[in-house]
């Protein structure tokens, strides 16, 4: 029971083998970004104690758990949202509302 206990407990960090190479399109990474700051900032994730992670410690993990490095995420952000288009700040999430509606019409037939 003790080494079950223990064996629960570890921590397992890896970092995905097969989709760990972000598309290289332009602005494919801070789309990634505002997702996960969106996630982020609606409280989806939390540690395992149940607390809720700061962004900084957030993104690293997401970070590494993709494969790459949102240590600049910040910096990204800002100069996403300092662009002043509305629109190119959200058209990700556009993009994601538009394919879950195609995908449920498709289940609906």
């Amino acid at each position: 029971m003790e080494t079950l206990h223990k064996l629960s407990t570890l921590s397992v960090h890896f970092q995905l083998t097969i989709y760990n190479k972000l598309d290289n399109r332009k602005g494919v990474k801070v789309d990634l970004i505002r997702i996960l700051n969106a996630l982020h900032s609606l409280n989806f994730i939390k540690k395992h104690n149940g607390n809720l992670p700061n962004k900084k410690e957030f993104m690293k993990e997401m970070g590494d758990f993709l494969g790459i490095d949102l240590t600049g995420y910040d910096a990204d952000l800002s100069q996403a949202f300092n662009g002043g288009n509305i629109q190119v700040n959200i058209g990700v999430f556009e993009q994601m509302k538009e394919f879950t509606k195609n995908e449920v019409l498709k289940k609906l037939k």
